[in-house]
C-alpha cells in the first residue's frame, strides 16, 4: 500500500510478553499509551507518517514519478520478484524511510510494475492505504531464500479521497508472518492466477546490493 505499519505490538513474542507483564503497573501505562500513539503514527500500506521529503538520488532509473506527473529521484532500489505466470519489476523499500514513504503519492503503477516492503525477520506486518491515489493487491510473502510462497492476499484494497481522517483508515494483517510485502495494481493477483501459496522468488538488482 502506501504505508508499512511498522507495528507488531499485538504479535508480541511470548519472550517480550513476558518482559513487558514483569514491569511495574506505572511503567506498564506508560508503555503502553506510548506504543498506541506510536501506532497511530506508524500505519502503512507504502509509506509511513512523518516522513522525510523524497531525497536525491544520481541514478535516474531508480527515479518514481508522483501522482501529480511531477518526476522525483528517490533512493529506491530495483529488483525483480518471479511468479510462475508473471515477473514484476519491484521498487524496494527496505530501510524505515523507505517504509515511511513507500507508494504514497506515486504515480499508477505499470502493469507488471510494484514495490516490495522487506523486513530484516518476518513479522505480523500491518498495512494501510493513507495517501494512496489508486487500489492495490497486498501480498505477504515468506520463507527461505530457495522457497518463497505467498501467505497471505488482501485483494483490491480501495484507496481513501486524501481527506479521510486517520482513524477512519482501515489498516490490513496477515494471518501469517512474512518478511516480505509486495503491493501492486489490483486485480493483479487474480489476472495471474497468483493465490495463497503460490511460489516466488525474489532477485535485488545487482547495483542495488547494499
Amino acid at each position: 500500500m502506501a504505508h508499512a505499519f511498522i507495528f507488531q505490538a499485538p504479535w508480541r513474542s511470548p519472550r517480550q510478553f513476558g518482559k513487558q507483564r514483569r514491569r511495574t503497573g506505572g511503567v506498564s501505562s506508560f508503555a503502553f499509551g506510548t506504543l498506541v500513539l506510536f501506532a497511530s503514527l506508524s500505519v502503512s500500506t507504502g509509506r509511513v507518517l512523518g516522513q522525510g521529503p523524497p531525497q536525491a538520488n544520481d541514478n535516474p532509473a531508480n527515479c518514481s514519478q508522483t501522482a501529480d506527473g511531477a518526476a522525483e529521484c528517490e533512493l529506491f532500489g530495483s529488483g525483480v520478484v518471479s511468479f510462475p505466470t508473471v515477473d514484476v519489476r519491484v521498487e524496494l523499500a527496505e530501510t524505515a524511510v523507505d517504509h515511511a514513504r513507500g507508494l504514497g503519492g506515486h504515480a499508477p503503477l505499470g502493469m507488471t510494475d510494484g514495490m516490495i516492503f522487506v523486513f530484516q525477520t518476518p513479522g505480523f506486518y500491518a498495512f494501510w492505504m493513507k495517501g494512496m491515489t489508486f487500489n492495490l493487491d497486498i501480498m505477504w510473502i515468506d520463507g527461505t531464500a530457495d522457497n518463497l510462497r505467498v501467505v497471505h492476499l488482501a485483494s483490491d484494497v480501495p484507496a481513501y479521497p486524501t481527506e479521510t481522517p486517520d482513524g477512519r483508515l482501515p489498516t490490513y494483517s496477515p494471518t501469517r508472518p512474512g518478511r516480505y510485502v509486495l503491493e501492486v495494481n489490483a486485480g493483479f493477483a487474480d489476472m495471474h492466477g497468483i493465490t495463497v501459496g503460490s511460489p516466488a522468488s525474489f532477485i535485488r538488482d545487482v547495483d542495488t546490493q547494499p
